[in-house]
């Protein structure tokens, strides 16, 4: 394939000739592979990593995306007709250091650079090609160059690798298809990619705020939902209404179910609501032994849990679990890092041990209490510390990466506990509040008679409340949603000041590289 290269115009524009990457109008010469190699092998490897990353930061900000995909083929795989010989030489030196994990670092973060930036302008073809492009056929091409041929087989083993899975999940943001059901809970299966202090830092950071920009997202369309839903149209306003209600999506798969579901969740307030439940259990355990934290964590986890079997089945397996974890410390007075640490050990117990499959109680408390019983218990945890939060949404996203290789009939039961966990954490966040108010259905509207004033007054259900969600302040959750989306666009300009001493001669030298 051959390359089209840039205008002169485009060049001058960026910098990038030859005369441009090598100097810095008079300020020396920029660090080059030529010039930057000097000293140990580690040092050079990262001059050429930095240097290869400055130089895509300035053609994906300069360059049509289609001419800037070509010179990454011509720079990762053919290695032939590139724009820049300094930077294929950088290239060259990271494969020749033979760290293939450093390479697959180095690419990987290539890659964020320029999707963070093509996203940020909303140029989402060139993501999918990028992605399509790592597993081109010319990866496989034969060559007698040793050199090339690591390359190409490194590009291969790329393409099979969890990083490499990390970027189709990313890439998936700015796609309308989804071929997996498991695209729908994106918010959590980026939450290992923010996680891993080990990532590219353009890859952190853009996983954290586009997992937040969807939570919010979903969380603004939930209230939407709900407000329209009730909604009981009169008069002239019947069309308008209906027409509202109609554009309004669900955003769960739970159908109505949601309703009946929110109402059931929020109908817990005051004193013995989940919020309040928590206080409760911090002001009894203060000053107390982790031996007697132990305890009465156990006891408040499966407070006013109505299933015998799962109230069963927990102190069978959990309490024993407890007794077991660091037994050595059971005299210390209960600590803030005790009860992180504690908590955090408890969601790996309830979902995931290992990190690929679901732990033995996963199953079975689902089995026995049903999927809304395992998620309140989740959320009492996460009441008492809520810094685990982060622990329990990257032990859901292994669940959902072992559970996405079923089909959606296999593993409907994961799929209906993933709606009620994401509803249920929706409600107890600060940007929406949920309310329950008794509207008792007038049963003469409906034709019935009325009630004989010697009947005894019926007890009111569920369908008898109605639900108000209120935003707290003005379009709060909407901004909060929109400055989130606007996040990703800022990530471009931030690692472009991070890199500016490269191309910029009078720009201040950047901080601490993304990554280290």
């Amino acid at each position: 394939m051959t390359a089209e290269q840039p205008s002169e115009s485009q060049r001058s524009a960026q910098g990038l000739g030859e005369q441009g990457l090598a100097k810095q109008d008079g300020a020396g010469p920029l660090l080059s592979p030529s010039n930057g190699l000097n000293g140990s092998e580690a040092s050079a490897s990262a001059a050429c990593q930095e240097y290869i990353y400055g130089f895509l930061l300035q053609i994906v900000k300069a360059w049509e995306p289609a001419a800037v995909l070509r010179e990454f083929e011509q720079l990762f795989i053919e290695q032939a007709q590139v724009t820049e010989q300094d930077v294929l030489k950088a290239v060259h030196e990271v494969v020749l250091a033979g760290d293939r994990q450093s390479f697959f670092y180095t690419l990987k973060r290539c890659c964020f650079i320029l999707i963070n930036n093509w996203g940020s302008s909303r140029l989402y073809d060139p993501i999918h090609g990028l992605i399509d492009l790592l597993r081109s056929p010319s990866t496989r091409k034969f060559t007698h160059s040793r050199n090339l041929k690591r390359l190409r087989g490194w590009l291969v083993e790329f393409a099979e690798s969890q990083e490499y899975r990390e970027l189709e999940i990313f890439a998936q943001r700015y796609s309308d298809a989804h071929d997996r059901w498991s695209r729908r809970y994106m918010s959590y299966l980026l939450v290992p990619q923010y996680s891993d202090t080990r990532n590219p830092d353009e890859q952190r950071r853009a996983a954290r705020a586009l997992s937040k920009q969807l939570q919010a997202r979903f969380r603004l369309d939930l209230a939407m939902y709900v407000a329209h839903s009730q909604a009981r149209p009169s008069g002239s306003t019947t069309l308008g209404a209906a027409a509202a209600r109609a554009q309004t999506k669900n955003p769960t798969t739970l159908g109505d179910n949601v309703l009946h579901l929110i109402k059931t969740i929020v109908l817990r307030r005051g004193r013995y609501s989940y919020e309040n439940l928590a206080h409760i259990f911090h002001s009894q355990v203060a000053g107390s032994s982790y031996q007697d934290y132990k305890l009465a964590l156990l006891k408040y986890m499966l407070f006013s849990v109505e299933s015998p079997g799962f109230v069963k089945l927990l102190l069978q397996r959990l309490s024993r679990r407890l007794e077991e974890l660091m037994p050595e410390r059971n005299s210390d007075p209960v600590d803030e890092e005790l009860v992180f640490l504690t908590n955090n050990r408890v969601i790996e117990f309830l979902t995931t041990e290992d990190e690929e499959t679901p732990a033995p109680l996963f199953n079975l408390l689902i089995s026995q209490g049903g999927p809304l019983t395992l998620v309140i218990v989740l959320l009492k945890l996460v009441l008492i510390v809520p810094k685990t939060r982060n622990r329990l949404e990257y032990s859901i996203a292994k669940l959902i990466l072992h559970y996405e290789e079923y089909s959606t009939q296999d593993c409907d039961w994961f799929i209906n506990f993933l709606e009620i966990f994401s509803v249920t954490f929706a409600i107890y966040v600060e940007d929406v509040q949920y309310n329950l108010v008794h509207v008792p259905v007038n049963s003469q509207a409906k034709g019935d008679q009325p009630q004989a004033e010697s009947q005894e007054p019926r007890r009111p259900t569920l369908d008898d409340y109605r639900i108000f969600s209120q935003l707290k302040g003005s379009h709060e959750v909407l901004d909060k949603a929109n400055r989130l989306e606007e996040r990703l666009r800022q990530l471009a300009r931030e690692a472009d000041l991070r890199q500016k001493n490269l191309y910029h001669p009078d720009g201040d030298p950047p901080g601490e590289r993304a990554g280290d």
